[in-house]
């Protein structure tokens, strides 16, 4: 989970783990410390999907509309 504070923001929890947001700084943390950061004041960081690029079409081949010449038989 991305998280994201405007303020200056120390998150501790029970187990021990401990962190420091700096103000408009994104941080990348687990679940369930992102959940305690939400609690004190932070907000998730949504991830933005980028489109992919448009594939690029060549012009598609053009077909002879020219007649095969042949020889005329004599005969």
């Amino acid at each position: 989970m991305k998280i994201k504070s405007e303020t200056d923001l120390y998150v501790s929890t029970t187990w021990g783990v401990a962190i420091t947001l700096k103000a408009g700084e994104e941080r990348e943390v687990g679940d369930d410390l992102g959940y305690q950061a939400l609690q004190q004041g932070a907000v998730e960081v949504k991830i933005e999907e980028v489109p992919a690029p448009k594939k690029k079409r060549g012009r598609p081949a053009k077909r002879s509309t020219k007649t095969k010449k042949t020889a005329a038989k004599e005969g």
